[in-house]
């Protein structure tokens, strides 16, 4: 019997669909799916994962957060256990005496750990004297002729590339748990709202607040600039050469000059033409962005690339892979993209090309390809968001292998009164890749027909005072690129770091910046244990990772490596222990105050003797006033009120979805969806009844 394990059940249904041609018997064993049939006189059985069916955390003793040493966790060796007991028990009775098996997993390190670690040496699949026949079947797209091809040529399992996912699961834990134990017992948190920190969470959040802290400290200085508006047969603008005048009294002086003339003089007039290459294929943080830049938060956009990758319409969404390679048929996907409505004539134009030749990146690796589209789909076939990451990932397909783009560029010199002004034109020639990837459109900007000696009519002169503006905060796609600089995590890990800042409560917004608390943790940390807050050492460890997965380094190598790195900052953190405690609190008490009462008190959230929570005033039992609040979920303020009922303004980061917005007040309508009218109405009542309301630690 041959025994394939997938990584998970939607993908398991699908290779079993190909291999069997549909011809399949689908049973279960308690909540474990699994697919039989015969093919080539062989029986199959294909079971879909659930992802990691072993799990792997410290021993018992070392669990009590308050009864732990914490320097024990630095040298203790986790344990493994099974987390998918149904998925193990079916795994286990499938696996018999003749039972060969074939990993089907996702072609990365951690599809690897999960077929090389978890199921032939966590799990005793096959109790027999002979070792059994493992292989991996390797592809990057779920598509009939992927599926054929990997199953009919497969490899060996990689046990260095499982063993580099093994060293960083293992380095998490240990670096993940000591310094979240070490935050949340030194604040004093309590319960489930723990203080997280991690080798690549806390610098991350540095970079954030970095940036932030950056913004607050910019002084900005003023600075002049001066236009003029001009005509012929129609209007343009131009500036002066001197584009930001810092002296007050020069601009001044100048602009007496010319703040009367009625004539500008054209004294130069340069054209030139440039070909703009396409964009280069997609790998996952390029993405990202390009997503982000859409629209879409980094993990919603990587859970619907997922999704469309399960289903066998775009290939694999976790690559850092920027060159097609020579196995991809091109010319066969631009032939199944004239299937789709609205890329058919741009896919025709690419199909009359002579040769179809795509653009390359810099990076070129040979897990996975670049990000593309494998079967044609139509705006009706999906929902809204699979159509936009779809079509986003289509069209930069069809970018990459489309003609370049021709602009030229009018660069003109004017003279006014004896100074010097300048303006430029920019036209689009030959549209080429931009008419298919219309997502960052040609800034164009028409000017009249101009010659040297023209003579046109000045019919507004302009003065202008400006500031200098503060660096802008990141993107969410930004900071994964910054990350991807640094060598902070991985391709498929940067978006789950980011939106574990958020659901944590260190950053809000669209654009992130720093909370109360993020803050106070990433610069406690920074003051007395720099290495956990630069990236330096984190990629450090990375690379080392990556020397595993080439055979350079052995894995307990690293880890303890890892350990001696761990077991100085802890000792850095225990020496500074009070100083750090303090200012976390202070800032965690900052963080609880979500507005001013209607008495001039200030609103805290507070919790019960029997840890519920509720918003109430800084100045009871003078002051009475109260709001129930949802039993879950990071709450954090906007600093604003709502102008219909005038309570605080709130957001909630749930455990699932999408924060939402609400008004403290629950009977106010401004906010539907309002999440304070999820809270339990007793919440408010035994906070008045206990009478002594504490601010909460959560």
């Amino acid at each position: 019997m041959k025994l394939v394990i997938c990584e998970k059940a939607n993908a398991a249904r699908r290779i079993a669909n190909f291999l069997s041609k549909g011809l399949l018997e689908t049973n279960k064993a308690g909540n474990a799916e699994f697919h039989e049939f015969t093919r080539d006189g062989d029986a199959y059985v294909v079971v879909g994962l659930r992802g990691h069916i072993i799990d792997i955390d410290f021993p018992k003793e070392l669990q009590k957060w308050n009864t732990s040493e914490l320097r024990a966790l630095v040298t203790s060796d986790p344990e493994k256990k099974v987390t998918e007991r149904s998925i193990a028990k079916l795994l286990g009775s499938l696996a018999g005496d003749d039972t060969d098996i074939i990993i089907a997993t996702d072609f990365d390190r951690e599809g690897e750990l999960i077929g090389c670690e978890e199921l032939v040496n966590g799990i005793d699949l096959c109790r027999r004297d002979d070792a059994p026949i493992i292989k991996r079947a390797r592809f990057s797209a779920l598509t009939k002729t992927a599926i054929e091809d990997a199953f009919g040529e497969l490899e060996e399992l990689d046990p260095k590339l499982a063993r580099a996912a093994e060293a960083r699961r293992v380095i998490d834990l240990l670096w993940g748990a000591t310094l979240t134990r070490y935050l949340t017992l030194t604040s004093r948190r309590g319960g489930k709202e723990f203080l997280s920190a991690g080798r690549v969470q806390t610098p991350t959040l540095a970079l954030i607040d970095t940036r932030e802290q950056a913004i607050k400290a910019f002084v900005p200085e003023p600075f002049w600039t001066l236009q003029a508006q001009l005509n012929k047969e129609e209007e343009f603008t131009a500036n002066h050469l001197t584009e930001r005048f810092t002296d007050e009294k020069r601009v001044n002086e100048v602009y007496g000059k010319v703040k009367d003339a009625k004539e500008a003089t054209i004294t130069d007039v340069k054209k030139s033409t440039k070909n703009e290459t396409p964009p280069v294929p997609m790998n996952t943080t390029e993405f990202l962005r390009a997503a982000n830049r859409i629209g879409f938060q980094p993990s919603r956009a990587m859970s619907v690339a997922e999704d469309l990758y399960t289903r066998g319409i775009i290939s694999y969404p976790r690559t850092d892979n920027t060159v097609y390679p020579p196995s991809i048929d091109l010319k066969g996907i631009v032939m199944e993209l004239t299937k789709v409505k609205e890329l058919s004539a741009h896919a025709a134009v690419v199909l009359d090309k002579p040769e179809i030749k795509p653009t390359r990146g810099k990076k070129e690796t040979t897990d996975h390809p670049p990000i593309y589209p494998v079967e044609a789909r139509n705006r009706k076939d999906l929902d809204a968001d699979q159509w936009k990451i779809y079509e986003l990932v289509a069209r930069r397909f069809l970018a990459t292998v489309s003609d370049p783009s021709q602009s030229e560029r009018t660069n003109i010199k004017l003279d006014i009164e004896g100074e010097p002004f300048k303006t430029s034109g920019l036209k689009v020639l030959v549209p080429g890749w931009r008419l298919i990837y219309n997502y960052n459109p040609a800034n164009e900007r028409f000017l009249p027909p101009l010659a040297a000696g023209d003579v046109v009519t000045i019919s507004k002169m302009m003065l202008e005072e400006k500031e200098t503006s503060p660096p802008p905060r990141f993107s969410q796609g930004g900071i994964i690129q910054e990350m991807e600089k640094r060598g902070l995590g991985t391709k498929s890990t940067r978006h789950e770091i980011l939106s574990k800042l958020y659901t944590r409560g260190y950053i809000s917004g669209k654009n992130p910046q720093p909370t109360p608390i993020g803050s106070a943790v990433v610069e406690s940390l920074h003051d007395h244990a720099t290495d956990i807050t630069e990236s330096a050492m984190t990629k450090e460890l990375e690379d080392e990772m990556g020397q595993i997965e080439s055979g350079d380094l052995r894995m307990d190598e690293v880890i303890d490596r890892s350990r001696k790195m761990l077991g100085k900052v802890l000792e850095n953190l225990e020496e500074h222990q009070d100083a750090i405690g303090k200012e976390v609190r202070k800032a965690l008490f900052e963080q609880i105050k979500l507005g001013t009462c209607s008495c001039g008190g200030a609103l805290y959230i507070k919790s019960t003797r029997g840890n519920k929570r509720f918003v109430g005033c800084i100045n009871y039992p003078r002051c009475r006033q109260s709001y129930p609040l949802p039993p879950y979920g990071k709450i954090v303020t906007k600093g604003e009120n709502c102008e219909q009922c005038g309570t605080p303004v709130i957001t909630i980061y749930g455990k699932k979805g999408k924060p939402w917005e609400a008004c403290l007040d629950a009977s106010c309508t401004a906010r539907k969806g309002a999440g304070n009218g999820k809270a339990n109405g007793k919440e408010e009542e035994n906070g008045k009844k206990d009478g002594e309301e504490t601010p909460s630690e959560s």
